[in-house]
């Protein structure tokens, strides 16, 4: 039996030995882990600056100083048109025979010589519109963040 508590007693003495070191080391790793947790939100503020930073970046490219690439022309020229009526310069004034062809308007204008057209809105006049548009995109998407 004296074996039994000599062997508790000893586990006994192991425990508290191993307590005291516990409480001697703990608030050396409670200060390790403050010093960690303190770094990875610095860290965190870092990455969440340079994601804004970068996201104010790609709006800027995106939306204010966009870029035309060339696939957009391919897909965009001659697909945007407006109907204008115009006066027919042969008809104007004259009068013509029923039998007699107008070779500008080929007899379609009406009573007044006006006669519609389609006129395709110019590549050029295509990209001011969609840089214009980019840049109040970006404005309003700013006024947006700051509310």
């Amino acid at each position: 039996m004296t074996e039994g508590r000599e062997d508790k007693a000893a586990q006994a003495h192991r425990l508290r030995e191993i307590n005291k070191q516990f409480k001697r080391l703990a608030p050396a790793s409670h200060a390790a882990m403050r010093e960690g947790y303190q770094a990875l939100e610095l860290k965190v503020e870092q990455l969440e600056q340079q994601l804004a930073t970068a996201r104010q970046d790609i709006l800027r490219e995106v939306l204010i100083e966009p870029s035309i690439h060339p696939s957009m022309k391919a897909g965009c020229a001659g697909e945007f048109t407006i109907d204008i009526q115009v006066v027919c310069p042969e008809c104007w004034n004259r009068e013509w025979d029923d039998d007699e062809a107008c070779q500008f308007c080929n007899n379609q204008s009406d009573e007044h010589s006006l006669v519609d057209n389609t006129v395709v809105v110019p590549w050029d006049t295509q990209k001011e519109i969609f840089k214009m548009m980019s840049r109040f995109k970006y404005q309003a998407l700013q006024e947006s963040n700051e509310q």
